[in-house]
């Protein structure tokens, strides 16, 4: 009876296991299917079908597959949650169009198969390739070294897209790569040409290719697209094909070769065709060669390069960080020094020729030793560590040790002349009337300033963030002051205003922290926006009696400030002009403004605040405020 009952019991077991078996096999194969978008040009549309047991994927219909961007959730292809299931693709007689952007999430695609009455396409081994001009469109495999048909005279735009291979041959019959042909092949390493007749190579067709070491351009290639060989990690030698005639933008950005020979051929380096590589030396052979802005922009290895020799323009941001650049010998013929240029190198030297005629403000930004300016230029002379503009009579750049001439010939301090510059003081000769916008900006260390007695204007934003400067005397003769002029000078204790301003600019004094008292020029009729904003150690301030205007923001969050009178002539007072203003104790009022925004002294953490005004009906009007007490006197 045991035995049976045994028996019985296993034959129990082996029957439901078998049934879940099936049962997960049943649950486990799922057929999908739906309709792809399609123009209707090509036909009246195509419909797909999907096989999780066979891994199949068949498209079926008329029609063109459309461009997919696996990127962004609405423009993936209907089948993209199957990607990685899918081991096998059929297309139809009636496909009209291909687009690869279609498949690129098919990591485990082992075979491909066109219908064989099809016009337009057929498949040799895992490739699919066009009739008409014998163009690879798409590889489908997971062989590390494929084989290339040797029919194939086109490898066709994305045709080996982000596939896992290693190494690759172009046969002898290929003429043309097209854009993002290999790109993003993470695994590829060697790429061996036997085609002698291959002419271009397109945008992007090697790009992300990072252990890619070896590749052997034809001499026959007259044409190479942008970032086609762009952040390609290992590739540390490259030779570039002597037909070529544009170094095309950022085409080698980010390699890691060290030496470049540009050909005579080639006429114009594009934007960036160097950037970020490991370049050490460049021999260009054209002297009439191009160059455009970036071309060698964060070369930090950069030690040796010879300039066209009838090189007109240093373009923009060109050689930015080439810190390992102690020299460069500028060609007589250079006429202009763009923006940027040079910027970041601090150690590099510089002879500026004569016939420069144009330089920008920020040529040299970061120099420590300002470049020297050839005795025989008409346009610009050299001072001691700065570059004068002889025309304008302006510093147009200095550095640490700047000597201005004292000899009248210089009355200007340019824009952004001294930016960044490291200087700690500097004394401005009595010929300087201006000072202009951004002057001394983020002169960091500045601690000194003398400035000309004859000094009329000082620009917006003139000593902005000159975090060491502590005290400025102001002459008289300065008749106007620029916004921001002194803002984040937060070190700044003492400041003398002459007494021919007129108003306070907006952002004069902002966030001049240290900034304990200030006597305000008679003079003055207005303080504009945000003025003395965020002045912590602002005590007192004494108003003139003419003052017409406060604008907003323009005592914010002064929280040293206990007490101010407000003139009769006063009319307008904006939106928090002194708001959150903690240690205020009074504000006296002469007169009712015409203009008195409502939050004007709204505090948030002040219930002490007193306003004495001798006025009943504004009195009134700060009633029904509990955040502070109002008090009208009279003859205040």
């Amino acid at each position: 009876m045991k035995i049976k009952r045994l028996l019985k019991l296993t034959l129990v077991v082996i029957t439901a296991i078998t049934l879940l078996y099936a049962f997960s096999l049943s649950t486990s194969a799922v057929v999908v299917e739906g309709t792809c978008e399609s123009d209707p040009v090509f036909g009246d549309g195509l419909t797909w079908t999907f096989d999780s047991e066979s891994g199949v994927l068949e498209i079926k219909g008329e029609g063109a597959l459309i461009e997919y961007d696996n990127d962004y959730l609405n423009q993936r292809p209907p089948w993209y949650s199957y990607g990685s299931q899918i081991k096998e693709v059929i297309l139809p007689e009636g496909l009209k169009k291909f687009n690869y952007t279609a498949f690129t999430t098919l990591k485990n695609c082992e075979k491909v198969t066109v219908d064989e009455d099809n016009p337009v396409y057929y498949t040799d081994g895992n490739c699919v390739i066009e009739k008409a001009t014998e163009t690879l469109v798409w590889y489908c495999g997971t062989e590390l070294v494929p084989t290339i048909p040797s029919s194939v005279t086109i490898i066709g735009e994305g045709a080996f897209y982000k596939k896992n291979i290693s190494a690759i041959t172009i046969p002898k019959n290929v003429i043309k790569i097209e854009d993002y042909a290999f790109y993003e092949c993470e695994g590829l390493r060697y790429v061996t040409f036997t085609s002698k007749n291959i002419s271009s190579i397109g945008k992007c067709a090697f790009s992300m290719c990072k252990k890619l070491e070896h590749i052997n351009v034809p001499d026959s290639v007259t044409y190479i697209g942008e970032s086609a060989f762009y952040y390609c990690r290992r590739l540390s030698k490259f030779q570039i094909p002597p037909n070529l005639t544009v170094i095309t933008k950022s085409m080698l950005d980010c390699t890691t070769i060290t030496e470049i020979t540009i050909p005579e051929k080639v006429q114009i380096i594009k934007e960036e065709a160097f950037r970020g590589t490991d370049l050490k030396t460049v021999k260009i052979l054209n002297d009439d060669l191009i160059l455009e802005k970036g071309a060698f922009i964060y070369c930090y290895y950069l030690e040796k390069i010879n300039l066209p020799a009838n090189l007109t323009i240093i373009p923009e941001s060109c050689f930015v960080r080439c810190t390992a650049l102690k020299s460069i010998d500028i060609p007589e013929s250079v006429t202009t020094i763009e923006q940027y240029a040079f910027a970041e190198n601090p150690s590099i030297s510089l002879t500026i020729p004569k016939n420069v005629s144009k330089i920008n403000l920020s040529s040299f930004y970061g120099f420590t030793n300002i470049p020297k300016v050839s005795e025989d230029n008409p346009y610009f002379r050299s001072g001691k560590n700065c570059i004068i503009d002889i025309e304008n009579k302006s510093v147009l750049t200095g550095g640490i040790g700047c000597v201005i001439p004292n000899d009248g010939s210089v009355t200007s301090i340019g824009y952004q002349a001294f930016l960044e510059s490291g200087i700690q003081e500097i004394v401005l000769p009595d010929s300087i009337i201006s000072i202009e916008n951004e002057a001394f900006k983020n002169c960091y260390d500045l601690e000194t300033i003398v400035l000309s007695k004859n000094l009329e204007e000082i620009g917006s934003g003139a000593f902005y963030n000159c975090k060491s400067l502590k005290r400025i005397e102001i002459p008289n003769s300065v008749k106007t002051i620029g916004e921001s002029a002194f803002s984040y000078c937060t070190l700044l204790e003492s400041v003398t205003l002459p007494n021919r301003l007129t108003e306070i600019p907006a952002y004069t004094f902002n966030s001049c922290v240290q900034l304990k008292q200030i006597n305000i020029p008679l003079r003055v009729t207005k303080i504009n926006a945000s003025a003395f904003y965020n002045c912590k150690n602002l005590e007192s301030i004494e108003l003139p009696p003419n003052i017409t205007c406060i604008e907003k923001k323009a005592f914010e969050h002064c929280q040293s400030l206990k007490s101010i009178v407000l003139p009769s002539t006063l009319n307008y007072i904006g939106t928090s002009a002194f708001r959150n203003v903690p240690s205020l104790r009074y504000i006296v009022f002469n007169s009712y403004p015409e203009y008195f925004a409502m939050d004007a002294v709204a505090q948030d953490d002040n219930t002490d605040l007193t306003i004495l005004i001798n006025s009943e009906e504004l009195a009134k009007d700060f009633a029904y405020c509990p955040f502070f007490k109002t008090r009208a006197i009279d003859n205040v």
